[in-house]
């Protein structure tokens, strides 16, 4: 999941012309920009209903996420 991750930043830093910085925050504050996986496991970890440490926050959508990490950006640098 990482490399996910670190491509689909790269590309929404890039489609934001700079970087966006620690994100954390903004993902918790956009969650909706997630898809909660809420079945499965790992073997160590089962998924449930919001942030578990078998999925994270869920899947993200691209579109979605990058919309509300430019929002978030924009209010945080006011």
């Amino acid at each position: 999941m990482a490399p996910l991750w670190a491509g689909l930043i790269a590309r929404i830093n890039q489609s934001a012309g700079s970087p966006l910085g620690y994100l954390n925050p903004s993902l918790y504050e956009n969650q909706q920009a997630l898809r909660d996986i809420t079945q499965g496991n790992n073997g160590d970890f089962a998924a449930a209903k919001g942030w578990d440490g078998c999925t994270g926050l869920g899947s993200p959508n691209g579109k979605l996420l990058l919309s509300a990490l430019q929002k978030s950006a924009a209010k945080h640098s006011r």
